[in-house]
C-alpha cells in the first residue's frame, strides 16, 4: 500500500499539472470506486482545481465547491499516460478541459474516490501528521494503550500516514521491539521514536518512496528508498548494524521485521 512518502511524491507530481485546471468529467468505470455517501459525481463538472495536497495516505484535490479524495489502498495507481495499462484494471478517469486525463488503475479494486462538500468535516477522525518530532512526541506521550507499539503506529486515528514499511523502519532506527506495549515505552524510547519517525519519512520522501511491487508515480517512475531499507522484508539477512539475521513475526495481522539483538524485547 502506498504510504505517506509515496503519496507525498505522487502529490508533488500532480500539483504543477493539475492546479488551476478545470474538470470536465469524472468517469467511473467500476461503480464501487466512488464512495456513495458523497455528492453526485455530476457536481464536479467545471470545477477548478485550487489545490493538490496530501492528508495521511489520501490524495486531496481542493475544488471550488468540493473536495475530492483518492485513497489508493493496496495497489492503486494514478497515471497521466495509461497506454500499456491493462484496460480491465482501469477504474476511473478524471478528465480536464485541456484534454489532460488522470487515470486510476487498480487490479485489485480496493482504491476509492470520494467527493466531500466544503461544509462537511474533512477526514475528521484522522490523527496528526507525523513529520515533526514535537508532534510525534506529544502523541506518544499521550498513548496509554496496551497494544503493541507497532499496532499503534499503524492506527491512522493516532498518527496519519504510517504503514507497515515505515513502522518497521522507524522502530528499527529507534531500537524498539515491535511487540512492546505502547504504554510501557520509557521516556527515552518515546524520544528516540519521536525523532526516528520524521527522519525515516523525510528520507523516504527524498527517495521518492519505496517500490517493491506496484508503486509508481504518475509518470510511471519508481521510488528508490527500497535500497535504504534496514528491516522491512529483509528476513534472514544480516542486520546492517550488528549482523544478526533479521526476524519476521506477525503483529496486528501484519508481517513485521526487526533485529532480535538491536531491538531486544524488555522483560515484562
Amino acid at each position: 500500500m502506498p504510504e505517506l512518502p509515496e503519496v507525498e511524491t505522487i502529490v508533488r507530481r500532480l500539483r504543477p499539472r493539475l492546479t488551476g485546471r478545470r474538470i470536465s468529467n469524472l468517469e467511473i468505470l467500476w461503480p464501487r470506486t466512488l464512495c456513495n455517501h458523497g455528492p453526485a459525481p455530476e457536481r464536479i463538472r467545471n470545477q477548478r482545481v485550487d489545490s493538490v495536497e496530501r492528508r495521511g495516505k489520501f490524495i486531496c484535490l481542493g475544488l471550488q465547491d468540493l473536495r475530492l479524495t483518492i485513497h489508493l489502498r493496496m495497489s492503486g495507481r494514478v497515471v497521466f499516460d495509461c497506454r500499456g495499462e491493462n484496460p480491465n484494471h482501469i477504474r476511473a478517469r478524471i478528465h480536464f478541459e485541456n484534454s489532460e486525463c488522470l487515470t486510476l488503475v487498480d487490479a485489485r479494486k480496493f482504491a476509492r474516490i470520494q467527493l466531500w462538500p466544503r461544509e462537511q468535516p474533512f477526514l475528521p477522525r484522522m490523527g496528526p501528521e507525523p513529520l515533526r518530532r514535537e508532534t510525534v512526541k506529544e502523541v506518544l506521550d499521550d498513548v496509554v494503550s496496551h497494544r503493541p507499539i507497532k499496532a499503534v503506529l499503524l492506527d491512522q486515528h493516532i498518527l496519519a500516514g504510517i504503514g507497515n514499511i515505515y513502522a518497521d523502519e522507524s522502530l528499527f532506527l529507534a531500537r524498539i521491539h515491535p511487540q512492546t506495549p505502547a504504554r510501557n515505552l520509557t521516556p527515552r524510547q518515546r524520544s528516540r521514536l519521536a525523532a526516528a519517525i520524521p527522519r525515516i519519512l523525510e528520507a523516504a520522501i527524498q527517495g521518492l518512496g519505496t517500490t517493491l511491487n506496484d508503486y509508481r508515480d504518475p509518470n510511471h517512475q519508481p521510488g528508490v528508498f527500497q535500497h535504504q531499507l534496514c528491516a522491512y522484508q529483509r528476513t534472514g539477512k544480516p542486520c546492517l548494524v550488528c549482523g544478526t539475521p533479521i526476524a519476521r513475526i506477525v503483529v496486528a495481522q501484519r508481517g513485521t521485521h526487526f533485529c532480535p539483538r538491536c531491538q531486544r524485547e524488555r522483560a515484562k
